[in-house]
């Protein structure tokens, strides 16, 4: 009796079972936040909230129509880097650090000039950092970015 799967055949079927498997935990590891969540989850939700906190910021400190300008060119910035840089929102903004370095890296981006210094990242992050209720609706950094209605917590 011929057996069903000669070696060379079982061979390739273990050696395709293999590679689907290692396909399926890439895909899972590149796909998820650095705290396991699926990517993309609460970014819009958080792009709007930071337009919204940019903007209250703006108007109280720098209210002059080249700051309004600023937030349009870094919110526009933030959204092509998430859509098509690959970046995840929780490494861009995922505690005030970290904003302020990406606003940092927004600025060192623009043409000579346009991005009027680093000093408004300092400035913008701190305000945000003092007012979070104010433009986030929570009270903390960390309740926005992961126990917040956007990431389906408690509130």
């Amino acid at each position: 009796m011929k057996p069903l799967l000669d070696d060379r055949r079982l061979g390739l079927l273990v050696l395709g079972m293999i590679v689907v498997v290692v396909a399926a935990v890439a895909v899972g590891l590149f796909t998820a936040t650095d705290d396991g969540r699926p990517a993309g989850t609460p970014s819009a939700a958080q792009l709007a909230a930071l337009r919204e906190g940019c903007r209250q910021w703006q108007e109280e400190e720098d209210p002059l129509p080249e700051g309004q300008a600023w937030c349009a060119g870094m919110e526009t910035w933030l959204t092509g880097r998430m859509h098509g840089g690959g970046m995840q929102a929780s490494r861009m903004w995922g505690d005030p650090g970290r904003l302020r370095a990406t606003c940092r890296q927004w600025v060192a981006e623009q043409p000579s000039g346009a991005g009027n210094g680093a000093w408004r990242c300092d400035r913008m992050v701190d305000w945000m950092v003092a007012r979070m209720g104010a433009w986030s609706g929570h009270g903390t950094w960390h309740e926005w970015m992961g126990d917040g209605s956007m990431m389906g917590g408690r509130w």
